[in-house]
């Protein structure tokens, strides 16, 4: 493991460590067991992000500012069905009917692994970010507000929600991604269609560019420990 040193994210110092892809999950579980007496919550990263946060200088999502995830998810949900209802057939198309996956679900985060080489990344780093837990890291590096990606705030509400409903957290962010490990992920099928429209309000691109409907998502989702987003 490579030496601890500090980093300046979005403002904020932080700490940066380099690892081996393959211990990369295994460092942060540790660091994540121990954030309570560290008071520092830890990301799988690397620099091209944290780069890209500190272009973006979206600065820190104090508490009074911070986004109500139902009032939030009601807004996205207004947007999204006005411009389904546009047309009935591509809203249709979109919703789709509970499709089971017949992938095995990942075993943890892609962003360890170059998608060009298929090889384990050599570039991995942990950042330690000050604060108590992966949504309020979320708005303390400024994540998101770029495109369709939410903003800072919205990505704190959102992490929020899915820690008490799911206990899903933030591990991994790349430039324009977002993993979760989920503890209590939905085993219904009824269940795994109401968080595919989240994931959809959330990030529609999973969807238009990847799974085509939320009933296909909602199959994924099922059972699923591990969740990815992306926004181009």
């Amino acid at each position: 493991m490579g030496a601890e040193r500090t980093v300046v994210v979005n403002g904020v110092e932080c700490r940066v460590i380099a690892v081996p892809a393959a211990r990369a999950l295994a460092e942060w579980e540790q660091h994540r067991r121990n954030a309570a007496q560290t008071g520092r919550y830890p990301l799988i990263t690397d620099m091209e992000a944290i780069d890209s946060l500190n272009e973006m200088a979206n600065g820190q999502v104090t508490p009074e500012y911070r986004t109500d995830a139902e009032q939030w998810l009601e807004l996205r949900r207004l947007d999204v069905e006005a411009m389904l209802e546009e047309d009935s057939v591509e809203g249709e198309v979109i919703r789709g009917e509970f499709t089971e996956c017949e992938y095995e679900h990942p075993g943890g985060p892609q962003l360890l692994v170059d998608t060009r080489t298929g090889r384990e990344r050599t570039d991995i780093l942990i950042l330690l970010v000050p604060c108590g837990s992966g949504a309020e890291a979320m708005e303390v590096i400024g994540y998101g507000g770029w495109n369709d990606c939410p903003t800072p705030a919205a990505q704190g509400a959102m992490m929020r929600r899915w820690l008490e409903r799911y206990g899903a957290e933030p591990v991994a962010i790349g430039r324009d991604t977002v993993e979760c490990v989920v503890k209590r992920p939905p085993m219904t099928e009824e269940g795994s269609m109401e968080l595919a429209w989240e994931h959809f309000l959330y990030c529609q691109d999973i969807i238009e560019q990847d799974t085509d409907t939320v009933g296909n998502l909602a199959g994924m989702m099922k059972g699923c420990p591990w969740w990815f987003f992306w926004w181009d």
